[in-house]
């Protein structure tokens, strides 16, 4: 056993049991890193088996009615206990670190992304709220993937603010009242009439370098 046995015991989730057996066979059990907890082995322990020594550590507790079991790495292993007496309990292990902690990381990953809110619900992570631009809804993607499995991206993409600051600065450049902007989808579209031919195609230039698609509906008075 290493030296994680001397950890602090923690609580750890055990999930979809059988009623009234402690003798059932692909049970889930949650542990955070470097946390201790027993696993009950009411036929007695004869034998351990871990699939993944890296994942997590276990060795019979002295009264050979128990097994300790402690996270070591982020990962999933297949815990297998022998009983003397009785079938094999398996126990499908999660290391992960404790939700909160986790949750504050990924606060701390978004911390620059607008209008989101980051909680915890039951066993989940849950980032929600709206995004408005592309690159915040890139970067919540990226960040969740990274925490697959606990973290859920519910979070929407509302371009609609987004695009109103948009063209209103495109308009601010352009600089005629004749010219109306909008953004429509991830199309910029220029109506109106200029003086000449050479502002329709510095309009032109001004609406390519804020976005690849764009439609001019320009007349040179």
């Amino acid at each position: 056993m290493t030296h994680h046995m001397g950890s602090r015991l923690l609580c750890a989730v055990v999930l979809c049991l059988l009623p009234g057996s402690a003798l059932a066979s692909g049970m889930e059990l949650i542990l955070a890193p470097n946390a201790t907890t027993k696993v009950e082995v009411p036929g007695g322990v004869r034998r351990v088996y871990i699939s993944n020594p890296s994942i997590l550590d276990a060795e019979p507790d002295p009264d050979g009615l128990g097994v300790l079991v402690a996270g070591l790495g982020a990962g999933n292993a297949e815990l297998r206990i022998a009983q003397v007496t009785g079938m094999d309990l398996v126990y499908r292990v999660t290391v992960q670190p404790e939700l909160q902690d986790m949750a504050e990381e990924v606060r701390r990953l978004l911390r620059d992304v607008d209008g989101i809110d980051v909680k915890v619900l039951g066993e989940n992570i849950i980032v929600d709220g709206e995004l408005y631009t592309r690159g915040s809804a890139r970067r919540v993607k990226e960040v969740t993937a990274a925490f697959d499995g606990v973290v859920m991206n519910m979070t929407e993409l509302d371009l609609t603010a987004y695009n109103r600051s948009v063209a209103r600065a495109i308009h601010t450049e352009i600089g005629f009242d004749t010219v109306e902007v909008k953004v429509e989808g991830d199309t910029i579209v220029i109506t109106g009439t200029v003086p000449t031919q050479a502002d329709i195609e510095r309009v032109t230039e001004i609406a390519r370098k804020r976005g690849e698609k764009t439609s001019i509906m320009l007349m040179a008075r």
